[in-house]
């Protein structure tokens, strides 16, 4: 998890000091995730990078890792954790592509993801399998704030810079 944390920071630095005016942009982001059947709460942390192929259209990448502490299981009721990184990649459509101040857009993304599960003290192994991520965002002067659905079965309030 520590490996995960320091590659993504490193990451994020890197390709936002790359990031300039142009077709290409980053969104460094950071938030916090609610499971939809558990109970429980973590946090978000990613960097989704992008390539503007048209006025309405971006090729849009995703790596990111994700905490979420479980305080009650849906079947179970146990406690536990689970940790998963999302690599994924897909599509951005923007809603209005040529405002100046606010550009709402959606975006669709999916590939692998890695989930690392612990319940009571027990640790369950890592799964790999399909990932998925989708949402809707708004940017206000490069201010991204967005909702979104990542596996696995997260809702997670984004908050980040576009550069």
């Amino acid at each position: 998890m520590k490996n995960s944390l320091i590659l993504l920071t490193i990451f994020m630095c890197a390709t936002s000091t790359i990031a300039q005016k142009s077709k290409f942009s980053v969104f460094p982001n950071f938030g916090v995730t609610k499971p939809i059947l558990d109970g429980g709460l973590g946090f978000h942390a990613g960097v989704n990078p992008s390539y503007k192929l048209s006025n309405r259209f971006a090729l849009e990448g995703q790596v990111s890792f994700s905490y979420t502490d479980i305080s009650s299981a849906f079947l179970s009721g146990k406690r536990g954790s689970v940790s998963a990184s999302n690599f994924l990649t897909g599509g951005r459509l923007y809603l209005n592509p040529n405002s100046k101040k606010s550009i709402f857009y959606l975006n669709l993304l999916a590939g692998l993801n890695v989930i690392k599960e612990k319940s009571e003290g027990l640790v369950l192994g890592t799964e790999y399998g399909f990932g998925f991520s989708t949402g809707g965002f708004v940017n206000i002067s490069g201010l991204t704030l967005g909702i979104t659905y990542d596996t696995p079965q997260n809702l997670v309030l984004k908050l980040g810079l576009s550069l």
